[in-house]
Parts: structure tokens; C-alpha cells; sequence
């Protein structure tokens, strides 16, 4: 029995761990969003037999779904804000192609447009 509540802990303190790095890296989605879904994850499993959830699991399961909607959130305003001031994904490339260090028409090439 005590091996199932360390396990848990266990589960519990990685998964607010986790939670935690997706929210103060939520400006980078590569990084946060397997750390938001693995906190989902292992607070799910910190519950082992019971069917409740512990304080903490309840706060790893929030910060993991917090770090998730604000990476969403953020990368959507993003895509958004580009598309409003640009219009089209060709005027997009063309704004930016200067700051890539290629051409337009290498970007193009590269994006297969």
C-alpha cells in the first residue's frame, strides 16, 4: 500500500512540475504543450485506485490545462493578427521574407507555394 501512495505522490509532484514549465513556457509550443499534456496525464494517473482527485493533482491538472489554452491563445492571436494585417499568407511571406534572410521567391520555393 505505501508503495501506491509514493507512486502517486510521485505522479503528483511531476505532474505540477510539469504544469508549471508549461506555463512560463508557453510562448514556445514545442516545449509546451507535451509538458501541459503530460501534466494532464500524470495527474490523471497520480490517482491510481481512487476515484477522486488529490489538492494537489487538482492544481497539476489546472496549470497543465492553463499552459495548454495559453499556448493556443497565444499562437491563435498570432496567426490572427498576421492574417488581419496581411490578408493572405503570399502578403505574409512577402513582409517577412527581408527578415528571413532568403528571397520570396526561395521562401515560396521552400513553403512549396
Amino acid at each position: 500500500m505505501d508503495n501506491q501512495i509514493t507512486h502517486s505522490s510521485t505522479m503528483e509532484r511531476a505532474a505540477f512540475i510539469l504544469g508549471i514549465i508549461s506555463i512560463l513556457s508557453c510562448t514556445f509550443c514545442y516545449f509546451s504543450l507535451p509538458a501541459g499534456s503530460l501534466a494532464i496525464i500524470f495527474a490523471s494517473l497520480s490517482r491510481g485506485g481512487s476515484r477522486r482527485f488529490s489538492e494537489r493533482a487538482k492544481i497539476a491538472l489546472a496549470l497543465g490545462l492553463i499552459g495548454i489554452a495559453a499556448t493556443i491563445g497565444i499562437y491563435g492571436y498570432a496567426i490572427y493578427y498576421a492574417f488581419h494585417k496581411y490578408g493572405t499568407l503570399d502578403e505574409i511571406i512577402k513582409a517577412y521574407a527581408p527578415y528571413s534572410g532568403m528571397s520570396y521567391e526561395e521562401l515560396q520555393t521552400l513553403l512549396g507555394l
